[in-house]
């Protein structure tokens, strides 16, 4: 939201929310561009209002066996830490920032899921992230833990070159 609230609430852009339907609930976690106006109880309100639970921190129990755990961002919780994995629950972690996989993996998650990385939508952003984060776009194994970080859903920036030539030449890190 850029810390923009009123802009979005005016603009009508968390209208799209609402349609948004999942058997087991539709889940979020908040990320940096969240933090900059520090709207995040009104935010996480609105969210609420439009069928989005976010989770900062907390884990859900979504149907036996299964649970997701969503992390505070880092920029908000630089300290904070996954929890440790039920052991008899496959456990999805998902937080806005790939900063620890490592540690989810370590607490016994199952699944992980993040974004922030931009990987792919403009140049030269991965020859960053790549060192940055343990993994920056794409899926990998950490352990017993298939980790995701998802690129961007908006086409490419003017001047970005191809995205796609490189989101193919990635697909050969894919797998492990």
């Amino acid at each position: 939201i850029d810390g923009n609230l009123g802009y979005v609430l005016r603009d009508k852009s968390f209208k799209g929310f609402a349609g948004l339907k999942a058997p087991w609930g539709v889940y979020a976690v908040f990320g940096n561009h969240d933090t900059y106006g520090m709207n995040l109880g009104k935010e996480q309100k609105r969210l609420k209002q439009n069928g989005v639970r976010c989770l900062r921190g907390g884990t859900v129990h979504l149907v036996a066996g299964v649970s997701l755990v969503g992390m505070e961002d880092y920029m908000i919780a630089p300290h904070a830490q996954f929890p440790q994995a039920e052991p008899d629950a496959f456990t999805i972690a998902m937080e806005h920032e790939p900063l620890r996989i490592e540690q989810a993996a370590s607490r016994g998650m199952d699944l992980y899921f993040a974004g922030h990385t931009h990987a792919g939508q403009f140049w030269p952003n991965r020859f960053v992230t790549r060192r940055i984060f343990a993994l920056d776009y794409g899926a990998k194994r950490f352990g017993h833990l298939l980790a995701i970080v998802l690129g961007p859903t908006l086409p490419p920036r003017p001047g970005a070159g191809d995205r796609a030539g490189e989101h193919q030449a990635d697909k050969q890190g894919l797998t492990t």
